[in-house]
This record gives structure tokens, sequence and C-alpha cells, in this order.
């Protein structure tokens, strides 16, 4: 019995996991037992597997994250092409027919804007300030954006006489071309729809971006709805500055001003008076990236506009901004203006 239990004290493998049970109390120590537990068969056998296994996972999974990013360039690829080939198949905004082109080049100008200016003149009493600077654009044979603010249902009207010897595109929402005899109307006259699908408005997009790098003049509203008479500027939207942008071309800031009535416009009209006043065109700044010069551009116009707003059209002589009891607010009861 006692041979049997120096035998078992005497066994290296008992001394071993004696140490193991034992306090550590030098660093020595803890690295000799852990020497001591490497040597073990079980435990050497299985730590060079576990490593050997861990970087062939490694490289799998690298592997096939490469090749996923490598379908995803694929699917993105054939996506951008899908949707450029419908693009390219939809319907085109603006006539390509030389035919039609040349007769509602005719009619716009041989009987459209000669009603429009006898119109706009003894009924909304329109006045232009600034339209040299369009005369200037239109001798470098150069396409613009042209944007507006939108305070009255007729204002487009307003913008094509104020464009006269041009031929602008008019843009509206695709609404208005579902009325009956209006529709057709204002199609035939270069009036484009604004889509409201995601592929319908890149469409819209890349079509009046063209249409600006041939020398047209395009037409927004950067308001995107109609206020009557509103007084001041409301939030813009992108659409307008990214053409503007991608067709490297200017934005000419137009403001609409109520003009109080004077002399025998008080017996002809209860309504205000009309200003336009042309700004100076803005040119895009490249800012580094295409979104920030978007942005730079809509602030600028915007500044302009303001500027433009406040002494341009000195439509507001007598009374400050934003006053309730000013001549140009509107009853939107009535639809009248107060006096």
């Amino acid at each position: 019995m006692a041979d049997s239990m120096n035998a078992t004290l005497s066994d290296p493998t008992f001394e071993k996991k004696e140490d193991l049970n034992a306090p550590v109390s030098n660093p020595e120590h803890l690295h000799n037992t852990e020497e001591t537990i490497k040597v073990t068969p079980e435990i050497s056998d299985a730590e060079p597997k576990f490593v050997e296994v861990s970087k062939k996972e490694f490289i799998n999974v690298k592997e096939a994250a490469d090749n996923v990013k490598e379908v995803a360039g694929n699917v993105k690829e054939a996506a951008g092409k899908f949707a450029a080939k419908n693009v390219a198949e939809m319907k085109k905004l603006l006539p390509t027919n030389f035919l039609r082109r040349a007769l509602s080049f005719i009619m716009y100008f041989g009987i459209v804007i000669p009603i429009l200016t006898i119109m706009n003149t003894f009924v909304f009493g329109l006045k232009q300030e600034g339209k040299g600077k369009i005369q200037k654009l239109s001798k470098k044979n150069k396409g613009f954006v042209l944007t507006c603010n939108h305070v009255h249902p007729m204002d487009c009207t307003w913008l094509g006489v104020l464009t006269t010897p041009r031929k602008m595109v008019y843009t509206s929402m695709e609404g208005n071309f579902k009325i009956p005899v209006v529709g057709p109307f204002i199609r035939f006259f270069d009036c484009v729809p604004i889509s409201t699908t995601i592929k319908g408005l890149r469409h819209f997009m890349n079509e009046m971006t063209d249409a600006v790098k041939r020398g047209r003049v395009v037409g927004m509203y950067p308001e995107g709805s109609i206020e009557m008479y509103c007084d001041h500027l409301r939030k813009f939207s992108d659409g307008a500055f990214t053409i503007a942008v991608d067709a490297n071309a200017p934005v000419l800031p137009v403001v609409i001003t109520p003009r109080e009535r004077k002399g025998l416009w008080k017996l002809l009209k209860r309504s205000p008076c009309i200003t336009l006043t042309v700004g100076d065109p803005v040119y895009p700044e490249d800012c580094g990236s295409h979104r920030k010069t978007v942005r730079k551009l809509r602030e600028d116009v915007e500044a302009e506009m303001n500027h433009l707003l406040e002494i341009g059209g000195k439509a507001y002589p007598t009374k400050p901004l934003h006053d309730e009891e000013a001549f140009w607010r509107t009853d939107k009861k009535s639809g009248k203006t107060d006096r």
C-alpha cells in the first residue's frame, strides 16, 4: 500500500496536476505551468488544429466578401444599364418632329405671344424690369434655367412674354396635363409635365438638362406650389439647380411683385398691377461635390431673389413685408385683393 502511494506521488502527471491547483506565487511559476499544459497531448493536439481552422475560415470569409462585392457591382452595373435603357425608351417630353416644332413656333410667336402681351398689359398692368439681361444671354446663344416665385395662376404667361424672343420650355405639375383641352394645348407649346414617379422624374431631369445644353430656356418654380401674391420666398427644392449644375449653365432669377394701382388702373381693376424684375445670372461654383455645388447655387439664387424682392422690384414702397393690411394681401375666402 505504501509502495503504491509512493508510486502515485512520484507520477509526473500527478505532480503537474498539483501544480495546476497551486496558487500562483510569481509569473515565472505561471509561465512554467502554461508550458506544462502545452505539452499535454490532448491540448497540444487541439491548439494547432484550432489556429489552422481559424486561418482558413478567415481566408474563406474574405473570399466570400470579395465575391459578394463583385456580384453587387455586377448587379449595380446591370441595374444602371436597365434604367438607362428604360429612360431612353420613354416618350420624349419635347417634340422632335420638325413639322410640329415649326408649326408650334409659328403659332407661338405669331398668335399666342401677341395675345398674351396685350392681355397681360391691360389686364394685369404688366411691367418688365431688367429684360436686357435676358437679351445679353441670348446673344451668347446660351441656355439657362429661369427661376421665379409662384404667386399667380397666370404667371407662366408673364414669363413667356418676358423671355420673348426666346421660346421658353414651361414646366407644370403632371395633373394639369390631364385636364381636357388644356393638357394637349400646353403640351403643344413646349410645356412639359413634372412626373411624380422616380423613373419619370429622372427622365424629366435628364431631358431638361439636355434642353439647356442645346441652348433652351427652361422655366421652373423652385417653390413648387402657388400662393397668391405671396410677399416672401418659400422653401426651395433642388430640381432647378440640379439641372443648371448638370448642364453647367447659369440660373437667371426673376421675381414677381405686385405694384399698387395708380391712375386709370384704380378704375379698371381691383387687383394690384404686376412687376417682373430680372436679376443677374448666377453661375454654379464647384464646391468639391455635386450636392454641395447644388446647395451653394440654390443659396446664391435665393439670396439674389430676396434682394430683388426687397429693392429690385420696388413693389412695396409704402408697406413693410409681411404686413397683413398691405394692399397686395388677398382674401382667401372671396379671392379678391384687399384695397
